[in-house]
C-alpha cells in the first residue's frame, strides 16, 4: 500500500513538473511611435515575452531634437520591462538656431536655407499680402508662393504652396505641395516700409504622394521687393 501511494505521489509530481515546463510564456506587444515622422524616428517595438527587458531609442532628424516620451520620461535610449501591451511615443521639436541676420529663413525637412529673393504684393488682395520666396536669384526653383492676412497676431490666416522644380506639379500644373496644419504668427508688419517679422510653422503636404514634410519660415525683420506680378511664378488661385 505504501509503495503504491509513493508511486502515485511521484507520478503526480512528474505531471506537475511537466505542466509547469510546458506552460506558455505570456507575450505582449510594445508599439513605438513618434509625434511627427518628419522630425525623427523611434525603434524598439515588437512582440516580447512577459518580464523581458527591452530598449527604446529615439533618433532626431537634422534640425530637430528629442524632447521626451509621451509619458514624461526623458531617457534616450530608454529601458523598459514588459508587463503588458503598451505604446510609447517619442516627442520631437524644432531645434534650429534663431538667425543672427535679417531676412527670410526656410526649414523644409532636413534642408535649411536663406531666401535669396523675397517678393510681395500688398495691393491686389484687400487686407492680405501675397508672397513669393525663392531660394536662388539664378533659378526659379525651389520656390514658395502664398498669402497671409496683413495684420499682427497669433494664428493669422495664411496659406503656402511649394515647388521643388518645374515638374513638381499635378496634371493641371498646380503645385503638388500645399501647407498643412500651419500656424502663422506675425509680430510686426509695415506695409509702407515693406518689412515683416513673422514665423510660419507646420507641414508641407504632397497631394500626389501623401508625403508630409516639416516646414518653418522665419521672417526676421525681412524687407520685400514690391511686385504685383512676379516674373517667376506658377498659375494659382492666389
Amino acid at each position: 500500500m505504501m509503495k503504491a501511494l509513493k508511486f502515485m505521489g511521484l507520478a503526480l509530481l512528474a505531471c506537475s513538473l511537466l505542466f509547469v515546463s510546458c506552460k506558455k510564456t505570456k507575450q505582449y506587444t510594445i508599439t513605438v511611435k513618434v509625434n511627427d515622422a518628419a522630425m525623427g524616428s523611434a525603434t524598439g517595438g515588437g512582440v516580447f515575452d512577459e518580464k523581458s527587458t527591452i530598449t527604446l531609442t529615439a533618433t532626431a532628424n537634422p534640425n530637430f531634437k528629442f524632447v521626451q516620451w509621451d509619458d514624461g520620461n526623458t531617457d534616450n535610449p530608454r529601458t523598459v520591462t514588459v508587463t503588458g501591451d503598451a505604446t510609447y511615443t517619442a516627442v520631437f521639436s524644432f531645434d534650429g538656431d534663431e538667425p543672427a541676420e535679417d531676412g527670410v529663413f526656410v526649414t523644409l525637412g532636413a534642408d535649411s536655407w536663406k531666401v535669396a529673393s523675397f517678393q510681395a504684393d500688398a495691393q491686389s488682395l484687400p487686407g492680405k499680402i501675397r508672397v513669393w520666396l525663392y531660394k536662388s536669384t539664378e533659378t526659379e526653383y525651389p520656390q514658395f508662393q502664398g498669402w497671409m492676412d496683413a495684420h499682427t497676431g497669433e494664428n493669422v490666416a495664411a496659406d503656402l504652396l511649394y515647388m521643388a522644380n518645374e515638374n513638381d506639379v499635378d496634371a493641371n500644373f498646380y503645385p503638388n505641395w500645399e501647407s498643412k496644419d500651419m500656424t502663422t504668427s506675425i509680430v510686426s508688419i509695415d506695409l509702407n516700409a515693406h518689412t515683416i517679422t513673422a514665423v510660419q510653422t507646420g507641414k508641407m503636404y504632397n497631394r500626389s504622394t501623401s508625403e508630409e514634410v516639416f516646414m518653418r519660415v522665419n521672417y526676421k525683420n525681412a524687407t520685400w521687393e514690391v511686385t504685383p506680378e512676379p516674373s517667376k511664378r506658377w498659375k494659382s488661385g492666389f
